[in-house]
């Protein structure tokens, strides 16, 4: 019963997130808007050096996504996030991991709302997967926080696919599994 509650939750707060994601694509930036923004944004491809491809872009703070320079809803973008943690996740430590499933938690099925927010929960998993055993329940968050997302991150999926739900319940066993 509890579960069926949980379960139930979950697709409300899905739906509200496909619905705002849906709406902010219809009712975003026009046209002149995105063309002045482009200057402000990241960079695209075509900048990113031959480093930053394999990784090595500055990580200050591991609660903050780094400024990645791949074409933002790519495997590219994907894969440099993935690089730049696994390159990275031995310099973090426990009590920065705690913060990142702490913020995991609060935000927990909420990964969609933004292009920037599903960079940044990607960022976390791949951390927490790279930074820990496979058979730590922090990699397993990790893994199931970075397959829910990033097909959705690149239009692979949808927030309403079976595997994205599945995924998210995932993640909610892994934080159960956490505590």
């Amino acid at each position: 019963m509890k579960k069926e509650k949980k379960k139930s939750k979950l697709k409300i707060i899905l739906i509200a997130v496909a619905v705002i994601v849906i709406l902010s694509v219809i009712f975003g930036e026009d046209e002149e808007d995105k063309s002045n923004s482009k200057a402000t944004s990241k960079p695209t491809a075509e900048a990113t050096t031959e480093a930053q491809k394999n990784g090595d872009i500055e990580v200050t703070d591991f609660t903050t996504t780094p400024n990645f320079t791949a074409e933002p809803n790519s495997s590219a973008m994907v894969d440099q996030i993935a690089i730049t943690a696994k390159n990275h996740a031995d310099d973090m430590t426990n009590e920065q991991a705690n913060a990142i499933i702490a913020n995991i938690r609060k935000s927990n099925p909420a990964f969609f709302a933004s292009r920037d927010d599903m960079e940044k929960y990607m960022w976390y998993g791949y951390l927490l997967d790279y930074k820990y055993d496979d058979n730590d329940p922090r990699s397993e968050l990790g893994t199931d926080l970075c397959q829910a997302i990033k097909y959705v991150y690149r239009g692979a999926e949808d927030l309403t696919d079976d595997s994205v739900s599945a995924n998210l319940d995932q993640i909610s066993d892994d934080l159960d599994a956490i505590e």
